[in-house]
């Protein structure tokens, strides 16, 4: 028994969990909602009197779960995959959580390092290959950790310390998880109490307030200020560098080396990302803004007329919350699952059109654009009613938008 534990989901955190306790010589049992062809799978029922000493949780499974419940009442240990995966990675280690943004931040916060000649990798939520357990014994301990949380993974960390730590931004997300918005912030939070330095700033506070330990600094960001003196493309582009700049404050980076790698940084895909010019037309694919914030930041942060291709799975959040940043957007076209919804709370305020499918809206926005016009798409949704996910979304957009005929040539 002291070398049975049981793991609980078994996705890419799971998977790497296996492999990680195989290596310290436990035998894992496999839990998971899913059918699942495996030696290991047990059912929820075997959970009553399986012979474990704890169970790992992968971070999709909440601790409300049934297997969960039927655990803690026999008394088992349960702790989270990135705890016991942090348990066997004594580097220097910094984290940034937030609704949006925490993967390009992250994967800046990497580059910087790199740049300035240190061993970095980033780990954790930034991807599916990344997670923590799948590190372990392959950073050799000079490597610096750059480590994207998720409030998920937070839920369960508790002992780890990291240099800095940051949340960038808490709004609407994962309410089928959490009971309320003070629920989800509480979560993120957590990494206060793990961080010697914790970043904030000022605007979550106000809104989240929480007592605030020694070593917190709140920040005020004003988005009209010069930072490092780069000419950046957009407020988003800016605040992610200046997030980056606070959380690897500890390692005395000169500004020199942050100006080149912020301007050589090459943005993760589907954020903000720009497709091409077509006719004096801009197109730019912003298909991981899954949420109505992560749209909110896409809007303010272009100033030119633009057409707004929003729709796919509704997330239960009011598309009203957009209507204040409305003022340079000529058109929304509302597409897939949520078009009539999008449509009937903001048509009164903006032009709106409804198509069936992403296509039909991307045609419908390059007919109706002219030279000077942007065409954003920033769904605001989750893609999974026409796509795989919000990748595959994003490259059938790029495949749409690199399939139009320049308007000057067309016949």
């Amino acid at each position: 028994m002291e070398k049975s534990l049981l793991i609980i989901g078994y996705g890419a955190s799971g998977k790497a969990l296996e492999a990680l306790v195989k290596k310290q010589g436990f035998t894992s049992y496999i839990y998971d909602d899913n059918s699942l062809d495996h030696p290991q799978k047990i059912h929820l029922e075997d959970l009553i009197n399986l012979p474990i000493s704890q169970a790992l949780l992968s971070p999709g499974i909440p601790l409300d779960h049934p297997a969960c419940k039927i655990l803690k009442d026999r008394s088992i240990r349960i702790r989270g995959e990135a705890e016991y995966a942090l348990s066997f990675l004594p580097h220097k280690k910094v984290a940034i959580t937030g609704t949006n943004g925490k993967t390009t931040v992250t994967l800046l916060c990497e580059h910087i390092l790199k740049r300035a000649g240190f061993l970095a990798t980033a780990c954790g939520n930034v991807a599916k290959d990344k997670s923590l357990s799948s590190i372990v014994d392959k950073a050799s301990l000079e490597t610096i950790l750059v480590c994207e949380l998720s409030s998920f993974q937070l839920e369960t960390l508790e002992s780890c310390q990291f240099e800095t730590g940051i949340i960038l931004n808490i709004t609407p997300d994962h309410l089928d998880r959490y009971p309320d918005m003070n629920g989800y912030a509480e979560a993120k939070f957590r990494l206060q109490n793990l961080s010697k330095t914790f970043f904030i700033f000022e605007e979550i506070f106000k809104k989240y307030p929480h007592d605030l330990h020694e070593g917190t600094e709140v920040i005020k960001w004003d988005e009209s200020a010069d930072f490092l003196e780069i000419d950046f493309e957009n407020n988003l582009d800016k605040i992610n560098a200046y997030s980056a700049y606070l959380v690897l404050r500890p390692f005395n980076i000169p500004d020199s080396i942050f100006i080149e790698a912020i301007k050589d940084f090459k943005k993760p895909h589907h954020r903000m990302e720009k497709v091409v010019d077509i006719s004096g037309i801009e197109f730019i694919n912003d298909s991981k803004a899954t949420n109505i914030d992560a749209t909110i930041w896409a809007i303010k942060s272009l100033n030119k007329p633009t057409i707004l291709l929003a729709g796919g799975v509704d997330k239960g959040h009011p598309y009203s919350d957009w209507i204040p940043y409305l003022k340079s957007i000529k058109m929304i076209i509302c597409f897939g699952a949520s078009k009539d919804l999008i449509f009937a709370q903001l048509s009164s305020h903006v032009r709106c059109e409804k198509k069936q499918t992403l296509a039909q809206a991307v045609a419908y926005a390059y007919d109706q654009a002219q030279s000077g016009d942007t065409i954003l798409l920033s769904p605001g949704c989750s893609s999974f009613d026409e796509f795989k996910d919000y990748a595959d979304r994003g490259i059938k957009f790029c495949q749409n938008v690199l399939n139009l005929t320049p308007k000057e040539t067309k016949l």
